[in-house]
C-alpha cells in the first residue's frame, strides 16, 4: 500500500468507533438495553441455557447457533444474572468498527485503479447506523457485517492466488457464516465452481486441490452441527426454521415484509413457532420431527404457488422491490422511531439506502463489465444472496451481511456516472438517469407506500418493556402516549388498564377497560380485567357480568375463575362459586388458593370430612401453605368455622 494512503482504512475505522461510542452512549438509557425481547429475548433464553449446561435441549437445531453459543458461552465465562449487557452490546460494536477496514481492502481489490473509491466506501461503511443498530442487539446480525466483508475479502484473495491455502480460509469462514446465517449455502455450488475451475485443464490439479480444500474448510463447520442435529433425533443440516420462513414469505396473508400469517398463527414469536408445529402434526396426524415440519410448511408454501402462480409472481415481485428500496422494514421494533427517541446520531442512516441502491447497481454493471473474475464473484454472491432473501421476506437485518459490499459498489457506481458525463456529455449521462429512474420507479412504488407501521405499536412496545421492569410511571407515560396516537390500538387500552389497576386507581382503569370493551367486545381477557376493576371497587354484581361474559367467550384461566368464585361468594351464591372453583382447580390442578376455598365452603356447610380431604388435596400442591395447614389444623381439632379464603 503507498504509504502516502495508509492511514485511509484506518481513520475510518477511527470515524467508526467514535461514531458507534456515541451510538452506545445515546442507547445506554434506551428500556431495551437490559430487557432482550422477541428474537434478542429468545437468543438471551437459548443462552441462558447454554451457560447453565443444558444446550442439548434446542437440538435438532430450529436456528443457526453460532450466535447463541457464543452469547452463552460469555455468559457461561463472565455471570448470566444480571447479564452483561453493556459489555455485550459495546463489544459486538467494537467488533463492528473494524468493518471499514475490511470495505477498504476489498475495495482496493475489486476497484485498483481508483484509490478513491476505497477510501470513500470505507467511510461510508463507517458511518452505516443500520449496520451499527444490529451490532448492538442480542441478534445474530451483529456478527454477520464482519463476517461477511471478511468472507469476501477472503474469497477475493482466494480467487487471485488460487492457491488451496487461501481457498479453505475462504471456506472456513463460508462455514462460519453457514452457521449463523444457513441461506449463504446457496452460494457455495458457485464458489466451488468458480475455486475448480483453473483446474479443467486434465494436467492441472491445482482447481481441484482449491475446490476440495475449500469444501473441507466449509464442512469443517458445518458437519459438526449436522452430527449433533443427527445425534438429537433428525437429518438436519443446520437448522430447520427454512421450511416456516418460506411459508411465512409466500402465502395468501403474506406481505412481503413481515413473517406473520394472521388468520392461522399467533402474532407473537413463540405462538407462531407452536402453531407451526401443532398445525403440521394435526394435519399429518402425528408427531412430527422438526425437518418433517420443515417439508410441510415448504410443501403449504409450495401448493399456494402452484394454484396461485399470478400471486406468487406478484409477491416476489414485491419483495423484489423491497429489498432494492430505500426503505428500512423494521422486524422486532419500529427503526424509526427508535432512532428518533433513543439514538437520533444515527437517523440520517435511514436515508442512506434511497442513494446506495441505485447507485450500487450502477456499481455492479461498472465492476461486472471489467471483466474480472474476482469482481464478477462478488457480484454473483451479491445476486445469490439477494435472491436468498426474496424468496422469503425483506426485512433491514438481511441486507445486513451486503450491506459493506454494497457500499462499495454504490461509490464505484458514482464513479463510473460522473466519469461517463465527464466523457460522453449528455449522452455519458444515461447511467445516472437509468440509476435515478430506477429510483423513482422503485421508492415511488405503491407497494412501498403500503408499509405504514403504526407508531403505536412501538409505543406499546416501550411501555410493555417498562412494565417488565416494573418502572409503571414510565410504562403509563408510553402507553398514554401509544393511545394519543392510535386510540384505537389493539390491546391499547387493556394494557393502560391493567397499569392503573397495579398503580392502585381502579377508576380510571375500568374507564380503559370500558373503551376496550368497545373496541373488541369479545377479548375476554379484558373482561375479566375489567371485573377485577369492578371487583376492587365495590361492584360485586357488575364483576359477575363481566366474568361471566368473559368465560361466555372462551376464558379458561385458573386465576379468573379463582377470582369469580370470590365474587359470587361475596354475593351468597355458594354453589355457583363452588363450581366455579372446581372449573379452576380442572384448569390448573396446581392452584392451591381454589383448593383451599372450595374447603372452605365444605366446612361453612358443616361437611368437614369433605373440606379435610379438600385441604389434603391442596398440601399436595403446596405442603407448607401455612393457611390451608391453619384450616386444617382447626378442623381436626374442632368442629367450627375455619377462617376462609374469600
Amino acid at each position: 500500500m503507498n504509504p502516502s494512503v495508509r492511514w485511509i482504512p484506518w481513520a475510518a475505522v477511527a470515524l467508526s468507533l467514535a461514531f458507534r461510542a456515541l451510538y452506545f452512549i445515546q442507547i445506554w438509557t434506551n428500556p431495551y438495553f437490559d430487557v432482550p425481547i422477541m428474537d434478542e429475548g429468545y437468543h438471551d433464553l437459548w443462552a441462558r441455557e447454554i451457560a447453565a449446561g443444558e444446550w442439548a435441549s434446542r437440538i435438532p437445531f430450529f436456528r443457526a447457533p453460532l450466535y447463541p453459543a457464543l452469547l452463552g458461552l460469555a455468559y457461561r465465562l463472565f455471570g448470566a444474572d444480571p447479564a452483561p449487557f453493556a459489555a455485550l452490546r459495546g463489544g459486538q460494536l467494537l467488533l463492528g468498527a473494524f468493518t471499514p477496514w475490511l470495505v477498504y481492502r476489498i475495495a482496493r481489490r475489486l476497484v485498483p485503479a481508483v484509490p478513491l473509491v476505497a477510501a470513500v466506501a470505507a467511510f461510508v461503511a463507517a458511518l452505516d447506523g443500520i449496520v451499527v443498530y444490529f451490532e448492538a442487539d442480542l441478534l445474530l446480525e451483529s456478527l454477520l457485517a464482519p463476517l461477511g466483508a471478511l468472507f469476501v475479502l477472503l474469497m477475493l484473495r482466494a480467487v487471485e492466488t488460487g492457491t488451496a491455502r487461501r481457498w479453505a480460509w475462504a471456506g472456513l469462514v463460508l462455514g462460519l457464516f453457514a452457521i449463523t446465517r444457513p441461506n449463504v449455502l446457496l452460494f457455495a455450488p458457485v464458489l466451488f465452481w468458480v475455486a475448480w475451475s483453473p483446474g479443467r485443464d486434465p494436467g492441472r490439479r491445482a482447481g481441484l486441490r482449491a475446490a476440495l480444500a475449500l469444501t473441507a474448510a466449509t464442512c469443517l463447520c458445518v458437519l459438526p452441527i449436522t452430527a449433533l442435529n443427527v445425534r438429537g433425533g433428525d437429518r438436519v443440516l443446520i437448522a430447520s426454521q427454512a421450511g416456516l420462513n418460506f411459508f411465512l414469505g409466500n402465502n395468501v396473508e403474506a406481505n412481503g415484509w413481515s413473517a406473520t400469517a394472521p388468520s392461522i398463527m399467533s402474532i407473537d414469536w413463540w405462538g407462531g413457532y407452536e402453531d407451526a408445529i401443532r398445525l403440521a402434526e394435526e394435519d399429518a396426524e402425528r408427531s412430527l420431527r422438526p425437518s418433517e415440519v420443515s417439508r410441510y410448511w415448504f410443501g403449504q408454501a409450495g401448493e399456494w404457488w402452484r394454484t396461485h402462480p399470478i400471486d406468487g409472481l406478484k409477491i416476489t415481485l414485491r419483495k423484489t422491490v423491497y429489498f432494492f428500496s430505500g426503505t428500512e422494514f423494521s422486524n422486532n421494533r419500529d427503526i424509526r422511531l427508535f432512532f428518533r427517541e433513543f439514538a437520533p446520531i444515527a437517523g440520517f442512516s435511514l436515508w442512506l439506502y434511497y442513494a446506495i441502491m441505485p447507485l450500487a447497481l450502477l456499481g455492479a454493471i461498472s465492476i461486472w463489465r471489467s471483466g474480472t473474475v474476482a469482481g464478477r464473484v462478488v457480484v454473483l454472491y451479491l445476486a445469490v444472496y439477494a435472491l436468498s432473501i426474496i424468496v422469503f421476506f425483506v426485512t433491514a437485518r438481511y441486507r445486513v451481511p451486503l450491506r459493506p459490499i454494497l457500499a462499495i459498489l454504490a461509490v464505484e457506481g458514482a464513479r463510473w456516472a460522473v466519469a461517463s458525463i465527464r466523457v460522453g456529455g449528455l449522452r455519458g449521462a444515461f447511467p445516472a438517469l437509468g440509476a435515478l429512474l430506477f429510483a423513482v420507479a422503485v421508492n415511488a412504488n405503491p407497494w412501498i407506500r403500503e408499509y405504514r407501521p403504526t407508531p403505536a405499536q412501538f409505543y406499546q412496545s416501550v411501555a410493555n418493556v417498562h412494565h417488565q421492569s416494573a418502572d409503571l410511571a414510565a410504562a403509563l407515560d408510553w402507553q398514554q402516549r401509544a393511545l394519543t396516537l392510535d386510540a384505537d390500538y389493539p390491546k391499547g387500552n387493556l394494557n393502560l388498564g391493567t397499569l392503573y389497576m397495579e398503580m392502585g386507581k381502579p377508576v380510571e382503569a375500568i374507564q380503559a377497560f370500558r373503551r376496550e370493551r368497545v373496541l373488541d367486545p369479545d377479548d375476554a381477557e379484558n373482561l375479566a380485567s375489567l371485573a377485577q376493576a369492578l371487583l376492587r371497587t365495590g361492584d360485586p354484581e357488575g364483576a359477575d357480568e363481566a366474568f361471566t361474559a368473559a368465560e361466555a367467550r372462551g376464558l379458561v384461566d385458573a386465576p379468573a375463575l379463582y377470582n369469580h368464585g370470590l365474587c359470587l361468594e361475596r354475593l351468597s351464591r355458594v354453589d355457583e362459586a363452588e363450581a366455579v372453583y372446581r372449573r379452576a382447580v380442572e384448569v390448573d390442578p396446581g392452584f392451591v388458593d381454589a383448593w383451599n376455598n372450595l374447603g372452605v365452603l365444605k366446612a361453612r356447610a358443616g361437611l368437614l370430612d369433605e373440606a379435610i380431604t379438600l385441604w389434603e388435596r391442596a398440601l399436595e400442591e403446596s405442603p407448607s401453605n401455612q393457611r390451608v395447614l391453619d384450616n386444617l389444623r382447626r378442623a381436626r381439632a374442632r368442629p367450627v368455622d375455619p377462617d376462609g379464603g374469600g
